[in-house]
């Protein structure tokens, strides 16, 4: 099932399924087919559960999403996102860091390639990654959302 959630950086699309949100993603970087609530009582529910965390992330009652999800991707794209998930609330890490935690020194290209590709967005926190000097470096979803995050968990990038 999908459901649509309207929030301050967009329409977020929340696909659900077995159980576990499989994807989190502003709607225009998505090509899900978007309808809404056709599913189960237990998805639907999940779904008002996610909505409920993502409102409240949004206004800052939430540090962090505690939600089922279930995460895919290649194997070094599942170390990578699961390295990122240790990422806590208001911290941030460079891809070289991130890189080196995961045991692929030299490969901060090839985790910005992954992080690029994370479909959980703000559940696998790739916005809290930056460039080593600091700058705030890509974003799937662009750099205002990027900025816009950043503020609202850490007052850093102003916009």
């Amino acid at each position: 099932m999908v459901r649509v959630v309207e929030s301050p950086i967009g329409r977020l699309v929340v696909e659900i399924e077995d159980g576990a949100v499989i994807s989190l993603m502003v709607e225009e970087e998505t090509t899900r087919c978007v309808m809404h609530d056709f599913g189960t009582e237990e998805e639907r529910e999940l779904a008002d559960e996610v909505e409920a965390q993502l409102r409240g992330y949004f206004e800052g009652e939430f540090a962090e999403l505690n939600f089922p999800v279930r995460i895919t991707g290649t194997e070094f794209q599942k170390r990578v996102y699961a390295e990122l998930m240790k990422v806590p609330y208001g911290s941030l890490v460079s891809y070289r860091e991130l890189a080196r935690r995961i045991g692929s020194k030299g490969g901060a290209r090839a985790v910005g390639g992954a992080v690029g590709s994370n479909p959980l967005l703000l559940i696998v926190p790739c916005h809290r990654v930056i460039a080593s000097d600091g700058t705030i470096g890509g974003f799937s979803c662009g750099p205002d959302r990027k900025r816009f995050l950043l503020n609202l968990e850490c007052n850093r990038f102003s916009i």
